[in-house]
């Protein structure tokens, strides 16, 4: 679910997106499977992908993981998006719990 409305904003030519995982208390493996697939899509696209409003559980994770050092990750989207730069085509994708908790 995430990595299909990656291709989909990358495809309408949106590279930069932020995820916001607010209201997410876990993640399994194959959510972290699909955000590190999201990642390199963007990247690959010549963008990114930032990560916004992350709880202490899977901020947790992501150190756990060491994937705190390859996702940026912001407390707030104001200063999320002003991160990316003057970027006109930047799209946040809301996620469902269901994107990270099989």
């Amino acid at each position: 679910m995430l990595c299909e409305k990656t291709w989909e904003l990358i495809l309408t030519g949106c590279r930069w997106i932020l995820i916001d995982m607010a209201g997410l208390s876990s993640i399994d493996c194959f959510g972290m499977g699909d955000l590190i697939t999201a990642l390199t899509t963007a990247r690959d696209a010549g963008g990114d992908i930032k990560l916004v409003n992350v709880g202490a559980p899977i901020k947790r994770m992501l150190q756990l993981t060491r994937l705190d050092t390859v996702f940026e990750i912001h407390d707030d989207e104001v200063r999320a998006a002003k991160s990316f730069g003057p970027r006109q085509t930047m799209s946040v994708i809301e996620t469902p719990s269901e994107c990270f908790v099989g």
